[in-house]
């Protein structure tokens, strides 16, 4: 699907401008375009990984009510015991928090690497994706999907704004088989796993 601008409401009313790009099967991605901070929603994130959104809601409040100092929190997620997750002051189009592009990558990491729920052949796609994901950089993957680029600092989205983002991905490598990897990993995961209760 293709990139587009949208305008967000915020809690407090105030209008909010981030591009926003879903994947065909759902996976939503947005970036703010005043800064290029990025990120994806929670069942955006949920899908990408093939699990369920209430999973990835228990590690949003697992990581909130740690303590920052003393906590069993996976290795990857203890960066983020005690704080918000999200990009602070930026919503969905549904009022809902946007899960920062550095949370995301620790949940795809610990799903990658700490997770027992997956098997060694949804593990292995999900570690070579992480390693894609990281050799890119979560937010520049997360960049290409919103189309957004760093001269969009100064730009408007009054202004014809698909034409700076048209071809944005025409002829990368990275960009088609980062896109693949994560497509083949959440297909696994629905072909090759029973529903699971634990986190």
């Amino acid at each position: 699907m293709t990139q587009f601008a949208a305008q967000f409401s915020s809690r407090d009313g105030l209008s909010l401008e981030l591009l926003y790009h879903v994947d065909p099967d759902g996976v939503e991605y947005f970036t703010v375009i005043a800064t290029g901070q990025s990120g994806m929603s929670q069942s955006g994130l949920a899908k990408f990984l093939g699990v369920h959104d209430k999973k990835i809601a228990s590690w949003i409040k697992r990581v909130q009510q740690a303590d920052p100092l003393n906590n069993s929190l996976p290795k990857c997620l203890k960066l983020f015991a005690g704080n918000y997750p999200n990009i602070l002051g930026y919503f969905d189009y549904e009022n809902r928090n946007i899960l920062s592009d550095s949370f995301c990558i620790a949940i795809i990491e610990y799903y990658a690497s700490y997770s027992k729920q997956v098997n060694k052949e949804s593990q292995a796609k999900a570690k070579q994706a992480l390693k894609l994901i990281s050799c890119l950089g979560m937010q520049s993957f997360i960049h290409q999907k919103t189309g957004w680029k760093p001269n969009d600092l100064s730009s408007s989205t009054t202004n014809i704004w698909w034409q700076k983002i048209a071809g944005t991905f025409a002829d990368n490598s990275a960009y088609d088989q980062a896109m693949q990897l994560g497509r083949e990993y959440r297909e696994s995961l629905h072909s090759n796993l029973p529903e699971s209760h634990d986190i």
